[in-house]
């Protein structure tokens, strides 16, 4: 009687891999014809792993503030003048805490020189607008005097490539703090 149960059994099986085979044979077909795109896919999946788990993020920018508009950002990394600077944002035209990324032009203990609504960093020369792009009127920086200021402890001036980018040069955002900086960033294209 075993011996009856275990050919119903095998004979079942048989035919379960019968009609299975046709399928598995159209799967390979299917992995072989869009083989790359499964490979760039694992890739992809292996990227965003190692970026979340050795602390790395992608950021975009969606402004013309810079030419740049992908950016790797060290999350936690040290920043100095030079560097790209990713920092949580706090201003009436974007929702509190919106990410941004700008270039850091001075860090604390370095000069910044105001006039009216023109700011000398470094070698580089910004004109503060009246009004922004969208002709809402702007303010100039109010927290940096007339005349050379030294940067405070933990403040950063940081600016855009642009002309009309939202930066240091104004009232809001000011001055960037050091809490709000989250990490340094690597522009990549």
């Amino acid at each position: 009687m075993s011996i009856t149960i275990l050919s119903k059994i095998e004979h079942r099986f048989s035919v379960v891999l019968a009609r299975l085979e046709p399928g598995v044979s159209i799967l390979l077909k299917h992995f072989g014809k869009y083989r790359r795109f499964y490979v760039v896919l694992l890739v992809s999946e292996l990227l965003v792993l190692t970026l979340v788990l050795n602390n790395y993020r992608l950021m975009f920018n969606v402004t013309e503030s810079l030419p740049y508009k992908v950016f790797l950002i060290k999350v936690d990394d040290h920043v100095s003048t030079g560097d790209f600077v990713a920092f949580h944002l706090h201003t009436p035209q974007y929702p509190d805490g919106f990410e941004a990324v700008k270039r850091v032009l001075a860090s604390p203990g370095e000069n910044v020189f105001r006039h009216d609504r023109e700011f000398i960093v470094g070698d580089r020369h910004l004109a503060a607008k009246t009004e922004g792009i969208i002709s809402k009127h702007l303010t100039p920086n109010l927290e940096l005097v007339e005349g050379e200021n030294t940067l405070a402890a933990q403040r950063y001036f940081v600016a855009g490539d642009h002309e009309y980018s939202l930066d240091s040069r104004y009232d809001k955002p000011g001055l960037i703090h050091q809490a709000d900086i989250f990490g340094r960033a690597i522009p990549l294209f």
